[in-house]
């Protein structure tokens, strides 16, 4: 059979049709990264240390603005302060021997799977890379204790020590706080944490598990990727927190 030759008209027109496919594309591309940069990210949470409120595999939106949004420049400046109880997005400690192209190609590889991929994690495991979802114990100023597994808090402004929940700015529920198990492993920690500027205490609901702050100590306010705002996946547990 004979193929037609395409005269130079009709290549020109191709040409314009892929340059605009691929103009919009990467308009397109665009658009979703500056949306996910600063006003809307996902995350999957892969532990039960959230009980009762997240379950493990539950997904959620995040709002990074608030605590100032990562860019390729640096973090944005914040907006608004951080609230005792509300629920937040916390990055690790970054590892000092990763070169930065790899940073970026993890940025790529969580960005195109909605974080359920990431180089990083699959290399150094993801307790070790994956940012987790933590509620505030703690703001800057505060001195910290623990009674079993429920802590205790002097604010900055001084007085007696007072529950967690009795300052939170809204009710929670706690897992396991009761067990034997978890009242003997925090009773092996007995140090009482002070928090400096910019530094917050955070941990998860279910005691049963040591995580959070408990472990590592404070977290710097350039930690806080965004508060987490709602609940989208699976369908019977969408909700707003």
């Amino acid at each position: 059979m004979f193929s037609r030759h395409r005269s130079y008209t009709e290549k020109v027109f191709a040409k314009r049709r892929r340059r605009r496919l691929i103009g919009r594309i990467l308009s397109f591309l665009l658009v979703i990264a500056f949306l996910r940069t600063f006003f809307v990210q996902s995350y999957t949470l892969m532990t039960n240390t959230m009980e009762p409120l997240l379950a493990k595999g539950d997904s959620v939106l995040v709002f990074p603005l608030p605590f100032g949004a990562r860019t390729w420049f640096g973090k944005t400046p914040a907006l608004s302060e951080v609230k005792r109880g509300e629920l937040l997005i916390v990055e690790p400690d970054p590892l000092p021997s990763i070169d930065r192209f790899f940073y970026v190609w993890d940025s790529l590889a969580r960005f195109f799977t909605l974080q359920r991929y990431s180089p990083l994690a699959r290399r150094y495991g993801a307790a070790e890379t994956s940012p987790g979802i933590y509620r505030v114990i703690g703001l800057s100023g505060d001195k910290i204790r623990r009674s079993k597994a429920v802590y205790e808090i002097q604010t900055g402004s001084g007085g007696a020590y007072l529950t967690e929940q009795s300052l939170a700015d809204s009710p929670y529920e706690l897992k396991d706080t009761l067990s034997q198990e978890t009242s003997l492993a925090f009773e092996s920690i007995s140090q009482v944490f002070e928090l400096g500027p910019g530094e917050y205490f955070v941990e998860g609901d279910n005691r049963g598990t040591l995580n959070g702050s408990s472990l590592w100590g404070p977290v710097p306010v350039q930690r806080i990727a965004g508060r987490v705002i709602l609940v989208y996946w699976p369908f019977k547990h969408i909700r707003i927190l």
